[in-house]
């Protein structure tokens, strides 16, 4: 549901689990906003018991009270697996990794700028602490969950600064043989499949792995060699492809 409207480059698509019924609208990034759908539109549309059976209870509390439905959702796939110590057998854990920054600032989530890298609670975390719905909703800014609005364009799905230009491989086109590549296939309509800069996502995961496996074939590396081998042998079989669980 909160893929609804994403918009996505020229060569890179979503990840799709089986029996995926979402599908890609074709667009530019100027008529994309005429077919967005909102993922909040969905979520208003049902009852307060269907939000609480498809988000969680308190995940679902978290949306009605001003929580982003992309970081609530998000937040489930840091949680520790049940099982774990983590656990300690509640449905879903107090911290999540997801959306936490790691020493080197490399994770840029909204989280992640406003509370370096401090543990993170999830909502089930936050309602089971919290002591009212006004210390709940504070923390529930303070995790990350609340984006003020005059900072939520800056991370909206369709800001044209939080895009990157589709296909320019290297040094953030910086790279002049790849640059010229792309603007060449955007000016014939004709790509070459076998330069970086205009590669599909899948296309570019089947030549790294092609690459890995090469350069492990020189080594001495036993493991290292099985390991590329294993998984170049993965990418032919899929033809780089990769699936969510």
């Amino acid at each position: 549901m909160i893929l609804a409207g994403k918009f996505y480059r020229w060569n890179q698509g979503f990840l799709r689990h089986p029996h995926c019924y979402c599908r890609h609208v074709p667009s530019t990034q100027s008529l994309a906003s005429d077919m967005i759908t909102d993922p909040m539109e969905a979520f208003e549309s049902m009852t307060r018991e269907q939000q609480d059976r498809t988000f969680g209870r308190e995940s679902a509390q978290a949306i009605r009270d001003g929580a982003d439905i992309s970081q609530v959702v998000n937040a489930r796939s840091g949680v520790a697996p049940i099982g774990s110590p983590d656990r300690d057998g509640r449905s879903i854990s107090d911290l999540t990794t997801s959306g936490n920054g790691d020493r080197r600032g490399l994770n840029r989530s909204w989280y992640n700028l406003v509370s370096g890298t401090k543990p993170r609670l999830t909502p089930e975390g936050i309602y089971r602490r919290a002591g009212n719905r006004d210390e709940a909703i504070r923390m529930l800014s303070d995790y990350g969950y609340i984006i003020p609005d005059e900072e939520r364009s800056g991370f909206s799905r369709l800001n044209p600064y939080r895009q990157t230009i589709g296909g320019y491989m290297g040094r953030g086109g910086r790279a002049k043989s790849h640059t010229s590549a792309f603007k060449e296939a955007v000016r014939t309509g004709v790509r070459n499949p076998n330069e970086l800069a205009t590669m599909t996502a899948a296309e570019r995961r089947m030549a790294d792995a092609r690459l890995k496996y090469e350069h492990a074939m020189h080594g001495v590396d036993q493991m290292e060699m099985a390991e590329a081998e294993r998984w170049y042998r993965h990418m032919l079989s899929t033809s780089g492809e990769i699936y969510t669980r």
